[in-house]
């Protein structure tokens, strides 16, 4: 129940993407993965920042793992030529 209340709060005040990644069946313990874009490096890293400690408010957090990725304008428009045919 903390978790589900964790995830409702953090996903209405950011407006972030968060899941149950793993450890579903461990008591007591969650894995969550939150997803946010953006098109300002600095931004994203301090709305993780401000996530996270919203977090660590709620409840006990005992690690944390980021991965950023970044996409030029070339790269985006091969993917999008992919999809369209």
């Amino acid at each position: 129940m903390v978790v589900r209340r964790v995830k409702d709060l953090v996903r209405d005040k950011f407006n972030v993407s968060i899941a149950e990644v793993s450890d579903n069946d461990v008591w007591q313990r969650a894995v969550l993965g939150i997803v946010l874009v953006g098109n300002d490096h600095c931004f994203v890293e301090s709305a993780l920042d401000e996530v996270l400690r919203f977090v660590r408010g709620k409840a006990e957090v005992t690690g944390e793992e980021r991965e950023l990725q970044s996409f030029s304008d070339t790269e985006l428009g091969k993917d999008l030529r992919h999809w369209e045919g």
